[in-house]
């Protein structure tokens, strides 16, 4: 059972994300900004990986994925995103290959996709 951050801002995404996740078994929290994304990630201590909708509605993950890469470099991080405010797949495709980012998944993604990233970084 793996402890999973998910910073998804649209509940259309995160209620089935989080509750897929939870049946498979997973302790899921779900923060629906950057700020309460830091705040877990500061009061946490156990937590294996971070679900990363780069594109929030109020600006972007930025100061999470710096949090997480100087406070808690053990996570490992995959961004989740489709690409919005007129920015392309391929810019936002750059941006995973960024330092501390682990892996990269296209919304929409399928069940498999996520359970594959799943087995991949946490066993």
């Amino acid at each position: 059972m793996a402890s999973i951050l998910l910073l998804e801002d649209s509940p259309t995404v995160s209620d089935p994300l989080r509750s897929l996740l939870e049946n498979d078994g997973h302790k899921v929290a779900v923060c629906q900004d950057a700020a309460s994304a830091i705040a877990f990630i500061d009061r946490n201590e156990t937590l294996d990986l971070a679900l990363v909708d780069y594109w929030l509605e109020q600006g972007t993950a930025e100061t999470v994925l710096t949090t997480l890469h100087d406070k808690r470099p053990d996570v490992r991080v995959v961004l989740i995103t489709g690409g919005s405010r007129d920015v392309s797949v391929e810019t936002t495709q750059w941006l995973g290959a960024l330092d501390g980012i682990d892996g990269f998944l296209q919304k929409p993604f399928s069940r498999r996709e996520i359970q594959a990233i799943i087995r991949q970084f946490c066993g």
